[in-house]
């Protein structure tokens, strides 16, 4: 995950992890170009899940080597399958990278726009479930990357009982627990009980 390539204290900085500091070998570039060109054709296409996964892919290679471009088309895949914790932090730190590198992107109008949109939108949270129960939100969002993280949520929850990111603001129901969401910059712990 990005996680361990971005802090935010004050500003942005990008920190190079020590097991990516080495450089690729010949394969492991000729793979990284690969999946890199894959990742582009894909979103294209609009194919999000095959998307993220090359993303993914190139990220475990060398998240390094990644360049503004890569992390912009892998906010992109993340945000088609509803990952908008993902989202926003490849769209961070592909900003921190065209910044330092003093360049303007066509896509920087596109990422301001989502990430304007997150941070008025959405909340993060850290949820926990026990039991069974499908996550709804009691207003339904008219726009379909909403929907999208709903639903990522709900698969998470489904899958793991955790979900860590972020869900559009509003009221929620799952199972037996209903909770708000919150837009904002904190954390909102929440403990959910299902139907059984």
């Amino acid at each position: 995950m990005l996680r361990t390539c971005l802090i935010v204290a004050g500003g942005l900085s990008f920190l190079l992890a020590a097991g990516n500091a080495q450089a690729m070998d010949e394969k492991e570039s000729a793979e990284f170009q690969r999946l890199g060109l894959s990742l582009r054709a894909y979103v294209q296409k609009q194919a999000w899940g095959p998307a993220d996964r090359a993303f993914e892919d190139m990220e475990a290679i060398s998240a390094a080597d990644l360049s503004d471009d890569d992390l912009f088309f892998g906010a992109e895949a993340a945000r088609g399958i509803g990952d908008m914790g993902e989202c926003q932090e490849r769209l961070l730190v592909a900003f921190d990278i065209a910044l330092r590198e003093g360049v303007t992107r066509s896509w920087d109008d596109r990422a301001r726009a989502w990430l304007g949109e997150v941070q008025l939108g959405y909340g993060r949270v850290s949820i926990k479930a026990k039991g069974t129960g499908q996550l709804s939100k009691k207003e339904v969002p008219f726009r379909a990357d909403r929907r999208l993280a709903i639903q990522y949520a709900g698969s998470r929850l489904d899958r793991d009982g955790v979900f860590e990111g972020l869900l559009p603001a509003g009221h929620y129901q799952w199972g037996r627990s209903s909770f708000t969401v919150s837009a904002g910059e904190g954390v909102q712990k929440i403990k959910l009980k299902g139907s059984k």
